[in-house]
């Protein structure tokens, strides 16, 4: 009898250690939907904020490396530079503000334009990178300004804070050749396979995870989000040691700024 009531016993202590581990494996499968779901409306404003963000940044430029000086008018040194590279079209009335930005990091804080309007700041890029081309062999520093000392300056896009992550990522990858090309325009960050000839645009950290791997499959699919091949003009990563170059100039990097990629042209010097 003793025997048959220790085996009830058992039997009872297995049923409610069974039962509990079955709850208990419920209650957590509640928690981790219900993580998965706060994930999820995480990623979405997440999203939001940044394409606020981009939205809001679309319309400015950076540009570093203008030496200070005296009672300085920012206005009238973006439109001797506009003047410069030939963008004629850009007047006073194309500029809604330009300040210089708060950095501590280097001489001369660099200057943030606002254009009053998207096609503003296009067509003043479009005419930087033109100018910079080297085939030209302009040079494009601050003794376009009669300003000292004579510097070389760089124009960028200001990215939002999100894809300027999405940038310092792609390009460490690129330095450990696991990328062919990085590139920026409109904002957005673009990228190449290695043995890849169309660009895929890069809106999510998430993506560049494959390219971590030492080796990439040549035959991967699936990766090309909307994507097309890069523009002329297009900013590019290029070789390990840090520089980069476009279809039109071989440059090299230097970060700023968060947000603000600057770029020297060799040709340009």
């Amino acid at each position: 009898s003793i025997n048959v009531t220790i085996d009830d016993s058992t039997r009872t202590l297995k049923q409610m250690i069974s039962s509990t581990k079955q709850e208990f494996s419920i209650k957590c499968k509640k928690k981790s939907d219900r993580i998965d779901k706060q994930d999820n409306k995480l990623d979405k404003h997440e999203k939001k904020l940044n394409f606020g963000e981009k939205k809001d940044k679309s319309v400015n430029l950076i540009i570093s490396n203008v030496p200070t000086v005296i009672n300085e008018n920012l206005n009238s040194i973006v439109l001797a530079i506009a003047q410069k590279i030939g963008a004629e079209d850009i007047v006073s009335d194309s500029i809604e503000s330009c300040h210089r930005m708060k950095n501590t990091n280097v001489n001369y804080k660099p200057i943030l334009v606002e254009f009053h309007r998207r096609k503003n700041k296009e067509y003043f890029f479009d005419k930087y990178l033109e100018f910079v081309n080297p085939e030209f062999k302009n040079k494009f520093s601050s003794s376009l300004l009669n300003i000292k000392p004579d510097i070389r300056m760089y124009v960028n896009e200001h990215l939002s804070e999100y894809n300027y992550s999405i940038m310092k990522e792609a390009l460490n990858l690129k330095k450990k050749k696991r990328l062919k090309q990085v590139t920026t325009r409109y904002g957005l960050v673009r990228i190449k396979e290695i043995n890849g000839k169309k660009s895929i645009t890069i809106t999510d950290l998430a993506q560049l995870i494959c390219y971590q791997d030492e080796v990439q499959d040549d035959n991967r699919t699936g990766h090309n989000v909307g994507s097309s091949g890069t523009s002329d003009g297009f900013i590019s990563a290029g070789s390990s040691n840090g520089e980069i170059s476009s279809n039109r100039n071989t440059q090299k990097l230097e970060v700023m700024d968060a947000g603000s990629i600057s770029i020297s042209g060799n040709g340009a010097d």
